[in-house]
């Protein structure tokens, strides 16, 4: 009999990373950030505490375990802030749906463009270009795409190697 189910036992997920079996858990909560990674089989772990809670301790791990395997990994990109024409933020605030029930609130506050999910806090954006914007406080971003029309009909969020579209409802 197994200890676990599919991906999961005993407070783990069970799975592959970098063609090795690894135990994974992560997680953070007002004021931290963690990630532990064990190879059984190497006799290899990582252990990543942050006491920054928008740290990616994930990302952080998972770079460990390349450098330790002697796999190909990318450095956090150094993004700079564009000058760009503030009008246009106008256009970009609004509410857009991620999943029934969890939005993503952009609003303009004076010069600057916020954006808040759903039970989290408000964090400014900032222009890398008019349309792509990221986050100073997660490794995060957002792209703004618009329609034939020219009007935003929805957004990209880039987070952890994903590219999810996200519709605006309002």
């Amino acid at each position: 009999m197994d200890p676990y189910k599919q991906t999961y036992g005993y407070g783990w997920i069970i799975n592959e990373a970098f063609g090795k079996k690894q135990f994974f858990h992560g997680g953070g909560i007002n004021g931290f950030a963690t990630s532990i990674m064990r190879f059984p089989e190497e006799m290899a772990l990582i252990i990543v505490l942050s006491n920054l809670e928008t740290t990616n301790a994930y990302k952080i791990g998972s770079d460990l375990t390349a450098i330790l395997f002697n796999q190909k990994y990318e450095l956090a990109k150094l993004r700079t802030v564009a000058s760009i024409d503030t009008k246009i933020y106008a256009s970009y605030a609004g509410e857009y749906e991620l999943a029934p029930g969890f939005t993503i609130t952009v609003s303009q506050e004076k010069e600057k463009l916020m954006a808040q999910a759903t039970g989290q806090g408000k964090f400014e954006i900032y222009p890398e270009t008019e349309t792509k914007f990221f986050y100073k406080v997660v490794d995060a971003q957002i792209s703004f795409i618009k329609n034939d029309k020219s009007e935003v009909s929805h957004l990209i969020l880039y987070q952890n190697g994903q590219e999810i579209t996200v519709k605006r409802i309002k």
